[in-house]
């Protein structure tokens, strides 16, 4: 069985006054091998941009109406593929945290 897990990245979009979530499902075993070889060469995980490889944008999340007024929009991808509705709802949980700090 494919091991995948969802991150999420706050970030600032040109077209948004608002910091947004984008959440992420990654190949968790795929991430594991480049960070290993990573460190066996001295590499630094922003130097190697190992966080954004083999990694699948499904949602963006967003408060530019306001904190009570959340948007999720779901990316192309998502609508093509199946997801673990409790995995995602995790991760929704944590992008809506994250924003609201």
């Amino acid at each position: 069985m494919e091991k995948r897990f969802y991150e999420v990245q706050i970030g600032s979009p040109l077209d948004y006054e608002e910091l947004v979530a984008y959440i992420y499902l990654s190949d968790k075993s795929l991430k594991e091998s480049l960070l290993n070889k990573a460190e066996r060469t001295n590499l630094a995980e922003g130097e190697s941009h190992i966080e954004y490889i083999e990694s699948e944008e499904i949602a963006t999340v967003t408060k530019e109406e306001g904190p009570d007024k959340m948007k999720i929009r779901f990316s192309e991808y998502s609508s093509n593929h199946d997801l673990n509705l409790d995995e995602i709802i995790k991760a929704i949980n944590k992008a809506k945290e994250e924003l609201l700090k």
